[in-house]
């Protein structure tokens, strides 16, 4: 310990008041002392000479602590003191959390967008190069549905944590509490845009990857038998609503395709299901979760790809899908076309 610090623990130690106060006031006696040294320095005294010369000049330690403790009331100039550095870190806490805000609304935002507008065509892209759509994207698609589905409960459960912690928490370290909170939160946020990031990365590289597109199988004019039904497949260049193809098909006196087991399944591949995006009949639109076929049956055989169907309120019809045929997947409502099936051979086709 050199003559500086013996002094500072002198003069600081026994001063009346918090811990904050005490390290507040030698650290301002040390800036003083240390200008008063590098002043005499400058006159040519030596670092020794000079640093007992300043605290000769600066008075006995006891009489200094004293002063300091006298200037209104040990009392009142605790609490002055304390006030300030209070304020002082007060400022510092509110900035912090101002910052970690914006990192947390900047992540979050980055993710969003990601999900929204780079996503979708993400899996475009693969359904046109024939590629499945990597797991990591189906797990990041599969988990946004999941927190845009339940948003408003974390964010109940987020205001009403943050307000009891307001109201019941009296510790000193509230501030602190409060801040290291924000960076939890803002580490999670970042992470998560990560996740979505490397996903997209992912995917991207595979379709650098890809090979030529799946040869298209050449689409029949008219229905094709299997067993004692009829099946045909329509292409629509401009799309078509899932609806409108089950009006199509029953305006042609039959109706959406129903799939009841896996050689009914292969079979769809030959008439070119796995072309593009065609709608089959089941659905899931009138009870979210309960999928049943146009004629309401259950789906007693089913072929869902890895991840399918995905839990969302939006992607609430069956569909074949090149990147995932013979597995199925579940779409939003407009494809590139539709499956049709009769139980007996339809006299005329009046849709092309």
């Amino acid at each position: 310990m050199n003559d500086i610090d013996r002094y500072l623990d002198q003069a600081c130690r026994q001063v009346n008041g918090p811990d904050s106060l005490r390290a507040h006031l030698r650290k301002e006696l040390k800036e003083h002392l240390e200008e008063a040294i590098d002043a005499l320095v400058a006159e040519g005294m030596s670092a020794s000479d000079a640093t007992a010369k300043a605290i000769e000049d600066l008075g006995d330690p006891e009489i200094i602590r004293d002063g300091m403790e006298s200037v209104y009331s040990p009392g009142v100039t605790s609490l002055f003191v304390d006030k300030a550095i209070k304020w002082r870190d007060r400022k510092w806490h509110i900035a912090a959390q101002m910052g970690l805000g914006l990192i947390i609304a900047s992540a979050i935002g980055s993710a969003m967008s990601m999900m929204i507008f780079v996503t979708p065509v993400l899996v475009v892209m693969h359904e046109h190069v024939g590629l499945d759509v990597p797991a990591v994207m189906i797990a990041t698609i599969g988990l946004s549905n999941m927190v845009w589905k339940y948003y408003w409960i974390g964010l109940l459960l987020l205001i009403g944590g943050w307000g009891l912690f307001e109201w019941k928490c009296r510790s000193e370290n509230k501030a602190h509490i409060r801040t290291a909170t924000g960076v939890g939160l803002a580490l999670l946020s970042v992470l998560a845009a990560l996740w979505v990031m490397v996903a997209i990365g992912v995917s991207f590289a595979l379709l650098g990857k890809a090979a030529p597109p799946r040869k298209p199988i050449p689409i029949s004019q008219t229905p094709v038998q299997y067993g004692d039904h009829y099946y045909q497949v329509f292409h629509r260049d401009e799309g078509i609503e899932w609806n409108d193809a089950k009006t199509q098909c029953e305006s042609l006196g039959g109706y959406l395709v129903i799939i009841n087991d896996a050689g009914e399944n292969a079979f769809l591949t030959s008439i070119g299901a796995g072309n593009s995006s065609f709608h089959l009949g089941a659905s899931d639109a009138e009870s979210e979760g309960d999928w049943r076929w146009v004629d309401g049956s259950p789906l007693t055989y089913q072929n869902w790809d890895k991840g399918e169907p995905t839990d969302g309120r939006t992607e609430n019809y069956l569909r074949a899908f090149s990147a995932q045929w013979p597995q199925w997947s579940s779409e939003r409502s407009r494809a590139k076309g539709f499956l049709c099936e009769w139980d007996r051979l339809p006299e005329s086709n009046g849709v092309q």
